[in-house]
């Protein structure tokens, strides 16, 4: 978004707009969290444990792992 801006490809009112559509859903999220009762982290890992068929990469499963592993 910020490098179409700034290549000039698109005019202030559009960027502006499509700022603000992403500040709504980011409101929209962190709104969810508190709704939940969650962190940010714990809402991701209820997330993932609530969609049917849970299929992750390698490296989402490293990420779930270190959420779930208390720091010593």
């Amino acid at each position: 978004m910020i490098e179409e801006y700034n290549a000039g490809s698109k005019n202030t009112d559009a960027f502006f707009q499509e700022l603000m559509e992403f500040a709504r859903a980011l409101d929209e999220e962190e709104k969810r969290a508190v709704k939940e009762n969650l962190t940010e982290e714990e809402l991701t890992i209820f997330d993932l444990l609530m969609k049917p068929a849970v299929e992750l990469t390698k490296k989402e499963e490293m990420q779930v792992t270190k959420t779930l592993i208390p720091l010593p």
